[in-house]
């Protein structure tokens, strides 16, 4: 079993405030675990929510 993530170090792997970390739980938006009271989250369960609301870029910027 992975070692879950509190909401400071899941924060970290993402890039994000807490807060906006927070919120994105409150609307449901990112995948979540609560356990006695804790809001807590699964690193594979991030990286695969990640890939899948990645945005491919719609061209190249040729000659940069």
């Amino acid at each position: 079993m992975e070692k879950l993530l509190s909401v400071g170090e899941a924060s970290d792997l993402l890039g994000l405030k807490k807060q906006t970390l927070y919120n994105l739980s409150s609307a449901g938006m990112v995948p979540k675990i609560k356990l006695n009271g804790r809001l807590l989250f699964s690193p594979s369960r991030l990286e695969k929510w990640i890939e899948q609301h990645a945005v491919e870029p719609v061209f190249e910027i040729v000659g940069r």
